[in-house]
């Protein structure tokens, strides 16, 4: 009979283990957005890791990224690239064309932008208002990591799962991946970073 209570104690156990890993403190949560109302402005080294379904070969772009309030500009040289978010505003200019679009009025600009500004600020909660999915909490020696799943399996668009990790040092942005309805998967890393220097407001600027 002992024997049973303890092997029922050691489940319990692990099983609360599980969970305790598994389930976001919402302190943690807290803190990450807390901490990063700190951080005024963001510049770094940007690596993008894209990841086509049925293909091995990943296609790496490397460049610097500038973040402020709403603002996120990424310019890329390796291969020559420009991402902007000014606002509403979405800017891409890549193999000589560019594109311009109002995000309020394309939802899946709107998507991706809300992912990748409040992503960069550290609002977990805010990503979690407009997906409809489930959250998991890990972590490693540097990073505090989130993984969000959606709760659609039928999936069209948009993004069926995001792995975000931040910093155990500042709780500022390392890595986001995105992997898409058709498995299209993108990692974006964020390092060399420098916290609250003063970024050129004319960096952000969409004509």
């Amino acid at each position: 009979m002992k024997r049973k209570i303890h092997l029922a104690l050691i489940i319990l156990f692990g099983i609360l283990s599980v969970n305790a890993q598994n389930t976001p403190n919402d302190a943690i949560i807290n803190k990450i957005k807390a901490d990063n109302t700190k951080i005024n402005t963001l510049q770094g080294t940007m690596t993008r890791t894209k990841k086509l379904a049925m293909v091995k070969n990943e296609i790496v772009s490397n460049g610097i990224v500038l973040i402020q309030d709403n603002n996120l500009a990424i310019f890329y040289s390796k291969p020559v690239e420009t991402f902007k978010i000014n606002g509403d505003k979405i800017y891409v200019a890549a193999l000589g064309k560019t594109h311009k679009v109002d995000a309020s009025k394309n939802n899946e600009y709107k998507e991706l932008k809300n992912i990748l500004i409040n992503a960069m600020h550290g609002d977990i909660n805010a990503i979690l208002a407009t997906y409809n999915g489930s959250i998991e909490y890990s972590s490693d020696k540097n990073n505090h990591i989130f993984i969000l799943t959606s709760n659609d399996q039928k999936l069209s668009k948009g993004y069926k799962k995001m792995t975000l990790k931040y910093s155990k040092n500042d709780c500022s942005i390392n890595e986001l991946t995105l992997v898409d309805a058709i498995d299209t998967n993108i990692t974006y890393s964020v390092s060399d970073k420098k916290i609250n220097q003063n970024i050129d407001k004319d960096e952000f600027i969409i004509e």
